[in-house]
C-alpha cells in the first residue's frame, strides 16, 4: 500500500512539473506554491534566484534575471510560466535589446509626456479624472527615467502581456506604457489587455500629442458629419442621428471624454470587440452606435445593431447625404 501511495506521490509532482499550456483547473495553486515551483524550475536551467513578473492568463510568469542590463548582455533572459494548477514550463523571454532607452534628463523625458508638463499643480484635478491620473503616472515615469531606472519590473509584466508591438510607431516610449498598463490594471482590476489597448488609444493614439489631433482627420472618416456647426436640412431623420453621434464622436474625442471609455467597455462586454475591425471606423464611434442603439430601444441588442450597423450605416455615405 506504502508504495503505491509514493509512486503516486511522484506522479503527481512529475505531473505539476510537466510543461503544460493547460491554464484552467479546478485547484488554484497561492502564490507561494507557485512560487516554489518556479524556483524548482530555475534551479533546474541553472540560475539561482527568480523574480516575479505577473499574472497573465490564468499563469504566474517568473523571470530567473534580476538585471535587464545583464540579461541583455549575456542573451535573452529565461522565464518560467507556471499554471494556477501546479503544471510550469520553462521559456525563452524577449529581446529586450531594441527597447533599452537613452538616458535621459527630466526636461527631455518631460517633453515625450502628453500630459504632464512638469508643473507643481496638476491642471486636471477636479476636471478629468482620468487625465490627472495619466498626469500623475507620467510624472512618476519621468521621476523614475530621470533616476536611471529602466522599469523593468513593468517592462516583463508588459511584454509578458504580448504587448511588445502595440502601437509601436506612435513615438511613446515603451517603458512609460509598461507603466500605464501596469497602473492601468491595478485600478481597473482587468487583465484583459483589449480594455488597455481601447484606455490607452483614447489618449495617446493619432498623434504626436493628443492635444494636437485634427479635428479634419476625424471628420474625414465620418458617413455624414461633415463639420457643420448645424444638422443639415433636409435629411432623412435617421441620418440626423448619425450626424448627431459622428459629431459627439468627433468633439469628444478631441477633447478626450472620458465617457467615450465607458461606451467602448460596454461594447466589448457585448462581444463586438473584434465586429468589422478592418472597416476604418473607430471603435469608439461604434461604440458610441451600440450605447445609442440600445437605449434607444431599451434593450441590448448586439445581434440587431450588427444588423443595423451593416445593412444602413456602411451602406451610407457623404456623397449620397448631400
Amino acid at each position: 500500500m506504502k508504495q503505491n501511495e509514493n509512486k503516486a506521490s511522484q506522479s503527481k509532482q512529475q505531473k505539476q512539473c510537466r510543461s503544460s499550456r493547460n491554464g484552467g483547473s479546478a485547484r488554484s495553486l497561492s502564490f507561494e506554491d507557485r512560487q516554489k515551483i518556479a524556483e524548482r524550475e530555475a534551479r533546474r536551467s541553472g540560475y539561482e534566484s527568480i523574480e516575479y513578473v505577473c499574472d497573465v492568463d490564468g499563469k504566474s510568469v517568473f523571470c530567473s534575471i534580476y538585471d535587464l542590463k545583464e540579461a541583455c548582455i549575456i542573451g535573452l533572459p529565461e522565464f518560467i510560466e507556471v499554471n494556477y494548477d501546479g503544471t510550469a514550463r520553462s521559456f525563452q523571454g524577449f529581446d529586450y535589446m531594441d527597447l533599452i532607452e537613452d538616458d535621459l534628463d527630466a526636461a527631455e523625458l518631460i517633453k515625450q509626456c502628453h500630459y504632464y508638463n512638469g508643473e507643481d499643480t496638476d491642471p486636471f484635478e477636479r476636471v478629468d479624472q482620468n487625465k490627472s491620473m495619466i498626469r500623475f503616472y507620467e510624472s512618476y515615469w519621468v521621476n523614475q527615467r530621470s533616476r536611471g531606472n529602466r522599469l523593468t519590473d513593468y517592462l516583463n509584466e508588459y511584454l509578458a502581456a504580448g504587448l511588445r508591438d502595440f502601437e509601436a510607431g506612435d513615438q511613446v516610449p515603451v517603458s512609460l506604457k509598461a507603466v500605464l498598463f501596469n497602473r492601468y490594471q491595478k485600478g481597473s482590476y482587468s487583465t484583459d489587455t483589449e480594455y488597455f489597448k481601447a484606455f490607452y488609444r483614447q489618449y495617446y493614439s493619432s498623434s504626436e500629442q493628443p492635444q494636437r489631433s485634427t479635428k479634419d482627420d476625424l471628420i474625414a472618416k465620418c458617413h455624414v458629419f461633415n463639420g457643420e456647426d448645424q444638422c443639415p436640412s433636409g435629411l432623412a431623420e435617421w441620418k440626423q442621428y448619425i450626424w448627431k453621434y459622428e459629431r459627439f464622436w468627433v468633439d469628444s474625442t478631441i477633447n478626450k471624454d472620458s465617457d467615450l471609455q465607458v461606451f467602448v467597455q460596454d461594447y466589448i462586454d457585448a462581444g463586438l470587440k473584434d465586429f468589422q475591425s478592418d472597416d476604418q471606423t473607430a471603435i469608439e464611434l461604434k461604440a458610441i452606435f451600440y450605447n445609442r442603439h440600445c437605449k434607444h430601444n431599451e434593450i441590448t441588442d448586439p445581434e440587431g445593431f450588427m444588423q443595423w450597423y451593416v445593412d444602413i450605416y456602411q451602406q451610407t455615405s457623404k456623397q449620397q447625404t448631400r
